[in-house]
């Protein structure tokens, strides 16, 4: 590694083999910073917006690609903003603790809800899909038809039912419960809308009634 200073050009160059890094001034980084923290504020409150209108559209038994698609893009793109704004945090040292205190904020939860909206809606494996996601540019996810890809959808191809992953992780019903639940039942809205002694051999009495309680809370509060 090497390190060459301009005092003509006031700049300072760091090299490393053929990559050359420019260090900028404390005050440049801060003011990118914080630009970056505005736009990711704003994806964050359209995410939450998407997502929001995608829970009330699940529980009325009606999942939309078209939603599932938008709190998708703006999951990937809060993340990408995230990821530069991580390097400005390692520039910064000391001085960028409160930025990562405040990037922690802005993207809590949105990793595991947009992986449950991938979970719900697409037609591949999973961690196929969200490893497909991970390869795009970010111009690439403005595209929506990108997406669409991502998650193995044709032209003309009919969604079908959706689990329900997402919305019955909201109970508190372990992961092997819900399992069950959905090998029975098949789809969230057979779930949702069913009785809860339906569910009584499956889960058991206690925990079905306990999750009906919770479904029904869970529709009121949406």
């Amino acid at each position: 590694m090497g390190i060459a200073i301009s005092e003509r050009k006031h700049e300072i160059n760091l090299f490393y083999k053929t990559i050359k890094y420019h260090v900028r001034n404390t005050e440049q980084i801060l003011r990118k910073a914080n630009e970056q923290i505005q736009l990711i504020e704003k994806q964050r409150e359209l995410f939450d917006t998407y997502l929001e209108k995608l829970t009330r559209l699940e529980l009325r038994n009606y999942p939309s690609l078209h939603q599932g698609l938008l709190v998708i893009q703006k999951g990937r793109i809060i993340q990408k903003i995230a990821d530069e704004i991580k390097k400005y945090t390692v520039e910064l040292g000391n001085e960028g603790t409160l930025l990562k205190t405040r990037l922690k904020e802005i993207t809590m939860g949105v990793e595991r809800e947009m992986n449950l909206v991938i979970k719900d809606y697409t037609l591949l494996d999973t961690k196929r899909s969200k490893m497909l996601l991970e390869e795009l540019s970010y111009d690439e996810i403005l595209d929506q038809e990108n997406i669409i890809r991502v998650l193995a959808y044709t032209p003309g191809r009919q969604l079908l039912p959706i689990k329900g992953w997402r919305i019955l992780s909201k109970t508190s019903l372990p992961e092997a419960d819900i399992a069950k639940l959905l090998k029975d039942k098949d789809s969230l809205g057979e779930i949702i809308h069913s009785n809860a002694r339906s569910y009584f051999e499956i889960i058991g009495e206690e925990r079905a009634k306990a999750f009906k309680d919770e479904i029904e809370k869970i529709k009121l509060n949406t």
